[in-house]
């Protein structure tokens, strides 16, 4: 049986498929889309779904996505779980407005999606609790985007992909 080296992540500068975050977003604005710019950058994440409310929003980052890419292989939903199902999304960017950054953190790690999420993660101490607990709960890995706090370079969006590297 013949394999193409891609697969195998063997042709200089490559990663073989197995070895790419896929990630998907929920919510995302200007802070969000400049997240988005950087993990557009990184050879081995691929940013394959959007979701969000605004129709607008959801055109902007497909057509963002699929310009970086070449293809339209961008999906758009406007209901999270449809995203959330999708089992080749491994990770997803949520950027929405503040209140909804624990549920909907929960939500994905109830589906087995890690998550980076920007800042605040909650609106209180419960609801840090809560997200703790649930991250255990359901073994997922979160990472929070504290703008020049973390990474070595200080850039945030590059731990994105860094949180899914840390299970494998």
């Amino acid at each position: 049986m013949i394999v193409p080296s891609l697969v195998l992540g063997q042709r200089s500068g490559q990663t073989a498929p197995s070895d790419k975050v896929v990630m998907g977003g929920i919510g995302i604005g200007s802070r969000g889309a400049h997240d988005l710019s950087k993990i557009l950058k990184f050879s081995d994440a691929r940013f394959l779904a959007i979701c969000d409310v605004r129709n607008e929003r959801r055109e902007t980052i497909k057509s963002t996505v699929d310009q970086a890419y070449g293809n339209r292989d961008c999906k758009m939903y406007s209901d999270q779980y449809e995203l959330l199902a999708r089992p080749d999304i491994d990770a997803v960017l949520i950027a929405t407005g503040d209140r909804w950054h624990t549920p909907l953190s929960i939500i994905a790690a109830q589906h087995g999606k890690d998550v980076y999420c920007e800042k605040p993660c909650s609106m209180s101490i419960e609801e840090s609790w809560a997200l703790g607990r649930a991250f255990q709960r359901y073994n997922r890995l979160y990472q929070a985007g504290c703008q020049r706090r973390n990474g070595r370079t200080s850039n945030s969006a590059a731990s994105c992909c860094n949180l899914a590297h840390l299970a494998r």
